[in-house]
């Protein structure tokens, strides 16, 4: 099943920090799986999320290199896209976060992205990372 049929339905995708990797670099094997997703929300077909978590995550890479042009790129696509709700991190959030990673050893990262996207009602939380799980009715879809 390719990807984008797995998102049928869904109202609010959340988009893990990998997936934002993918499209903004231009990724030689994942960017043609995660082009569509954003495609389809441009369209209007559902609208993604991500946590404020996503943004300090995309930055590293670039301040590591000295790119500071690629993140004013990153950080501006993410401030600006329409189809992007850049979700911050709230106390809720963090108390929801350190419940997942308490229940199931999860990396805090990793809990406060799952905790985001509980708390902003989404019904697919799409990653490249096979060791998140679905919580509370959010529905995990792996890119590979």
């Amino acid at each position: 099943m390719d990807t984008l049929s797995q998102l049928t339905g869904a109202a609010k995708v959340y988009l893990d920090t990998n997936c934002f990797i993918y499209f903004l670099e231009k990724h030689p094997i994942f960017f043609p799986v995660i082009l569509p997703v954003f495609e389809a929300a441009m369209n209007g077909d559902y609208q993604i999320v991500t946590s404020e978590l996503t943004l300090a995550e995309l930055l590293i890479r670039p301040y590591q290199l000295g790119r500071s042009d690629v993140a004013i790129t990153y950080r501006e696509f993410l401030a600006d896209a329409e189809i992007v709700t850049l979700t911050p991190i709230s106390l809720n959030v963090l108390d929801k976060a350190a419940a997942i990673r308490a229940a199931h050893k999860t990396a805090l990262p990793d809990a406060i992205h799952i905790a985001t996207a509980i708390e902003a009602h989404c019904d697919v939380f799409m990653t490249n990372d096979r060791k998140m799980k679905g919580f509370n009715g959010l529905r995990p879809v792996y890119l590979s």
